[in-house]
């Protein structure tokens, strides 16, 4: 399934994604420095709070054009495994210094 042209969100997903995945990443590393009692909980919070989020985020694209919603979706979930693999790369090789 390949694109001929760009999803309709395609810039908008990229920067939702970047920024919140970018903006969590920079709380848990001061949440990690600042309270690293309370690191895991905080961790288990943002991870609720993006599922909200996202699931927001992916309801309006749904709601806002049925036709072509599928290419949005997929091109979401692509980049947000990505976005989701590298936070994870980074948080453990933070958090395990």
């Amino acid at each position: 399934m390949g694109f001929e042209t760009p999803p309709e969100y395609f810039f908008r997903t990229l920067i939702f994604l970047f920024v919140s995945t970018a903006g969590l990443y920079r709380f848990l590393l001061r949440t990690k420095q600042q309270r690293p009692d309370f690191f895991v909980q905080f961790y288990l919070a943002t991870m609720v709070v993006k599922l909200i989020a996202y699931g927001a985020y992916l309801f309006v694209i749904v709601t806002s054009q049925t036709e072509k919603a599928v290419y949005d979706i997929v091109f979401f979930m692509a980049v947000y495994f990505i976005f989701t693999a590298i936070e994870i790369g980074f948080l453990y090789r933070h958090v395990n210094r």
